[in-house]
């Protein structure tokens, strides 16, 4: 049987949480906080001072009768303990706002599309390519005014690359982005919230609400995979560990959707055994099980400020003993004992071309890119005849759509899955809604 334990930073909580079948298992006991870390500082001598007269040692002797310093000891050199001198310039390019690498090649794409909407307006039109022209959002005189005007232009013509409109939604990101640029080089305006941007939030309100209303603009999310479908991969051999590409799909479907993993970033970023990797195969009790300890740097968690208090999940998917063929902790220590003694730390790794001669090895020491793990489970799905947005958040979405239906409640899986805490005002009513809404696909 294949359950999990999933840690939480806010208390303990008890029940057993089978993450693929979701039944119960007397094994499990209680869910744990494994992620638990104290807060530990440096203690540094301080010097004693006269509390009476609140005289503290500078370094210099002075008596209480006699105000002029005798003997004057110089102060003790601790180079070690600063840095050396911050120029202003890297002082300045420290300061500025960052963003995940992901958010980044969005703010990018973002910026390009206004800058060439901007290149075609000037190219086009002569009567407003005053304002349009002065708009030049590198420049260093930036006018709000044009900023303003040309945005608005700009949310109600820009089209996706097969000439249809963007949704509501997509065009508030949009304007999202844009101000993330301008954050990220120190130009810190709100384009939707700021005074001498109200006509923009006007009119990308109008925009929205018009798209809205309009059929065949309701976003698609990722689709959860049905029990049943997932059955049938097994029964027609597309989940198994006859070959590489068999054996690497499987484990990848089965670490996904046992420990709720992002679609991409942590796929991508598990490491292999011998790099510190965030998945072990460990022994309690007489019963092997994976444990999976998430990065100290996420996407969840970038050690921010606004992270300072995030506590890294751990989760426990013990082995399935009822039925071995489909068991994870057996799949994955094939799957690792078939893996190169390489020097790259990527988990995910090429095939060999034939493994019948090398049956102790059937990968090679490269890694699978980005571009390669992405259409995996949109590739198993469909060679079970399921059509709609499959992808490999559709792991994660089964997880949270499983737990949900098996009665479990909406704080324990926004805890498993590694979501954010429920904000406070949220009322159960309102918390309920939310995850009915996620679970409507099957």
């Amino acid at each position: 049987m294949c359950s999990t334990q999933k840690s939480s930073s806010s208390g303990e909580m008890s029940g057993t949480i089978d993450v693929v079948n979701f039944t119960p298992d007397p094994l499990k006991g209680v869910l744990v906080n494994y992620a638990s870390s104290e807060e530990s500082g440096d203690e540094q001598d301080v010097p004693p001072s006269d509390t009476d007269g609140a005289v503290f040692d500078l370094g210099a002797k002075i008596d209480d009768d006699d105000e002029t310093p005798h003997e004057t000891k110089p102060l003790e050199k601790k180079e070690f303990q600063f840095k050396k001198l911050t120029k202003e310039s890297a002082l300045e390019e420290l300061s500025k706002k960052t963003f995940c690498a992901s958010t980044d090649c969005k703010i990018d794409w973002a910026v390009g599309l206004f800058k060439a909407w901007r290149q075609h307006r000037l190219r086009t039109d002569v009567v407003e390519v005053f304002q349009i022209g002065w708009c030049d959002i590198d420049a260093d005189d930036l006018n709000a005014e044009h900023l303003s005007f040309c945005l608005c232009c700009f949310v109600n013509e820009v089209r996706c690359q097969n000439g249809k409109e963007f949704p509501g939604k997509s065009l508030y990101k949009l304007v999202i982005l844009i101000q993330f640029y301008l954050e990220r080089k120190g130009v810190f305006w709100k384009l939707i919230d700021g005074p001498e941007f109200k006509r923009v939030k006007f009119t990308l309100d109008n925009l929205m609400k018009k798209r809205a209303s309009e059929p065949g603009f309701e976003r698609q999310g990722a689709e959860a995979i049905p029990v049943e479908s997932e059955e049938e991969m097994w029964k027609n051999g597309i989940l198994g560990e006859e070959n590489p590409i068999q054996l690497r799909h499987t484990v990848m479907y089965l670490l996904g959707l046992s420990f709720a993993l992002q679609g991409g970033e942590e796929h991508q970023n598990l490491c292999a055994p011998g790099f510190n990797p965030q998945i072990t195969v460990q022994k309690g009790k007489g019963h092997k099980f994976l444990l999976y300890q998430e990065d100290q740097k996420s996407k969840t968690n970038q050690g921010r400020i606004s992270h300072r208090k995030y506590q890294p999940q751990t989760t426990r998917i013990y082995e399935n003993s009822e039925n071995s063929d489909r068991c994870p902790v057996r799949l994955f220590e094939k799957y690792t004992s078939l893996l190169p003694a390489g020097k790259t730390n990527a988990f995910y790794k090429k095939e060999i071309c034939d493994c019948k001669r090398s049956p102790k090895q059937w990968y090679v020491d490269k890694p699978i890119g980005i571009n390669s793990l992405r259409p995996v489970v949109k590739s198993l799905c469909s060679k079970v005849g399921l059509s709609g947005k499959f992808t490999n958040h559709s792991l994660r979405v089964s997880t949270a759509t499983r737990l949900y239906q098996k009665g479990v409640d909406e704080q324990t899986i926004k805890q498993f899955t590694g979501h954010s805490p429920i904000p406070c005002g949220f009322t159960s009513e309102v918390v309920t809604k939310f995850w009915k809404m996620r679970v409507t696909w099957s």
